[in-house]
C-alpha cells in the first residue's frame, strides 16, 4: 500500500494563515461584545436603568386637600369635596368609538374629534372630562380597560355666590383664581405629594410598599371677619387670620 505524501510547506502555511485570520476575527468580535457590555453596564448604566423604570414604574401625584375658609362665627364658607373625573390610557383603550359617543353627549363636541384624540394620542394619560360624578355618570357605566376613574378635590362654596367677589374662586386644578382664594393661595393650597406605582404586564398600575411615597400636606384653613346681620344683609369683611 502506497504511503500518502506529506503536505507541502506552502499548504501548511496557508492553513495556519486561515486559522490566524479566524482567531483575529473571533478576538475582535469578542472584544466588541466586551466593550458593548462595558458601555451598557458601566458607562450608561444609569441611563438604561432610568429607561427600564419608565417601562414598569409610574409616578402618581397625591393632591393635597385645600384649606377651608370660615366666617367670623366659625361657619364654613368654602370647603373641599371629592369629585370624579375621567381620563384614558390610549394604549389600552378597547372601545374608542363608544367612549367618544359618551363624550359627545356630555361636552357637545363631535364624537369623531374625541375618537381622533384617543387614537392618535402618544400620551399614557389623557384627560377626558373633569367634574362632578352626577354629570359624568354616563362615562361611569362604561367598561373599558383604558378608562381611568380619578377622584379629585373640588371646591364647594356653601353660600353659593354670596360674597363671591371677596372669597373668590378656584380653577379645575384647585388653584386660586381671585379674591381670598388667590391672595392666600400659597397658604390654602398645601403641598402635593407623590407615590411610585409599578405597572404589570397588562399595563395596570399596582402599589408597592418597596417604592418611595411622599404623602401630601393639606393646606391651612383661614378665618375671616366676614359676617352678615341677617339673611338679607350684605357680607362684610374687616380682617382675616389663619386658624
Amino acid at each position: 500500500m502506497a504511503k500518502q505524501a506529506p503536505p507541502e510547506p506552502a499548504e501548511e502555511t496557508n492553513k495556519s494563515w486561515k486559522i490566524g485570520v479566524l482567531l483575529v476575527i473571533f478576538l475582535l468580535a469578542f472584544s466588541g461584545i466586551l466593550v458593548r457590555l462595558f458601555i451598557i453596564q458601566i458607562v450608561k448604566a444609569g441611563e438604561y436603568r432610568a429607561l427600564a423604570r419608565k417601562q414598569y414604574e409610574s409616578r402618581i401625584e397625591l393632591k393635597p386637600e385645600r384649606g377651608r375658609i370660615y366666617d367670623r362665627n366659625g361657619h364654613i364658607i368654602a370647603s373641599t369635596i371629592k369629585s370624579v373625573s375621567f381620563a384614558v390610557d390610549p394604549r389600552l383603550v378597547e372601545h374608542p368609538h363608544t367612549i367618544a359617543l359618551a363624550l359627545e353627549s356630555l361636552t357637545g363636541d363631535s364624537a369623531s374629534v374625541w375618537e381622533h384624540k384617543i387614537r392618535t394620542s402618544k400620551k399614557s394619560f389623557l384627560w377626558l372630562a373633569r367634574g362632578n360624578i352626577d354629570r359624568l355618570s354616563l362615562l361611569d357605566t362604561l367598561q373599558d380597560a383604558g378608562l381611568i376613574k380619578v377622584k379629585e378635590p373640588r371646591r364647594n362654596y356653601l353660600f353659593g355666590n354670596a360674597a363671591s367677589q371677596i372669597v373668590g374662586c378656584t380653577s379645575v386644578d384647585n388653584q386660586g383664581l381671585s379674591g381670598v382664594e388667590l391672595a392666600l393661595d400659597s397658604l390654602l393650597k398645601g403641598e402635593a405629594g407623590f407615590m411610585i406605582m409599578q405597572r404589570d404586564g397588562k399595563g395596570n398600575l399596582r402599589p408597592s410598599v418597596d417604592l418611595p411615597t411622599n404623602p401630601a400636606s393639606n393646606g391651612h384653613s383661614v378665618q375671616l371677619t366676614l359676617y352678615r346681620y341677617s339673611e338679607r344683609s350684605p357680607w362684610r369683611m374687616e380682617a382675616l387670620r389663619r386658624v
